[in-house]
C-alpha cells in the first residue's frame, strides 16, 4: 500500500514537470504574412548565381530596397512598392528602379522598370497562393532577340526568400522553350 501511494505521487509529480515544460515550450511561431507587400519592405541582401546568358556571366550580388509608396489615385485595395536594385558582377556594377502595384482583391500584381527593362524586366504576376509569388515578363530586347523571363519567389521566413528563373527567346511568333537562368537567396539586413 505504501508503495502504490510513492508510485501515484511520482506520476503526479511527472504529470506536473510534464505540463510545466509544455507551457514553457514556444509554441508555433507565426509564419511570413501571405499576400502582403509589406512583408517586402526594407533591405534585403541577395546572392545570384546562375548560367551565362544575355543579361552576362550569371553571377551577382547587392541589395534590394523595397518601400511603401503613396498612390492617391489607385483603385482601393492597391499597394505600391518602389524597388530600388543595387548590384555587383565580377564585370560591373550597378542599380536598377521598379514600381510594383499589387491588387490584393485578385492577388495579381505588376512590375514597371524604370528607365528600361534589365534585370527587372516588366511584368505581370499573381500571388494567389500564400507563399508563392509566380512572375511573367513582357518580351524585353537584349542585342538583336527578344526574351521572355519567368520568376518564382517562394516565401521560406519572415527574413528569407528565394528566387528562381527561367529565360526563353522570343523572336517572333515563336518561342523557345524556358530554360534555368539561375536563383539567388535573399535575405533581410536587420539594422
Amino acid at each position: 500500500m505504501h508503495n502504490n501511494a510513492r508510485i501515484a505521487g511520482m506520476l503526479v509529480l511527472v504529470a506536473i514537470c510534464l505540463s510545466t515544460t509544455a507551457q514553457s515550450l514556444p509554441g508555433p511561431q507565426p509564419g511570413p504574412q501571405p499576400d502582403n507587400p509589406g512583408y517586402f519592405t526594407g533591405k534585403w541582401s541577395f546572392k545570384y548565381l546562375g548560367r551565362k546568358s544575355p543579361f552576362g556571366d550569371g553571377q551577382s550580388q547587392g541589395t534590394a530596397v523595397f518601400s511603401a509608396h503613396d498612390c492617391a489615385d489607385c483603385p482601393a485595395g492597391t499597394t505600391m512598392l518602389d524597388l530600388l536594385v543595387t548590384y555587383q558582377t565580377p564585370d560591373v556594377t550597378g542599380a536598377e528602379q521598379a514600381v510594383i502595384s499589387f491588387d490584393r482583391a485578385t492577388g495579381q500584381l505588376k512590375i514597371a522598370s524604370h528607365p528600361a527593362p534589365g534585370l527587372i524586366p516588366n511584368g505581370e504576376g499573381d500571388w494567389s497562393a500564400p507563399n508563392t509569388i509566380r512572375i511573367s515578363s513582357e518580351t524585353f530586347t537584349v542585342g538583336l532577340h527578344g526574351y521572355r523571363l519567368r520568376r518564382l519567389l517562394s516565401i521560406v521566413s519572415n527574413d528569407s526568400f528565394t528566387v528562381f528563373d527561367e529565360l526563353a527567346e522570343n523572336d517572333g511568333p515563336s518561342e523557345s522553350p524556358f530554360e534555368r537562368l539561375g536563383s539567388a537567396v535573399c535575405l533581410r539586413v536587420k539594422n
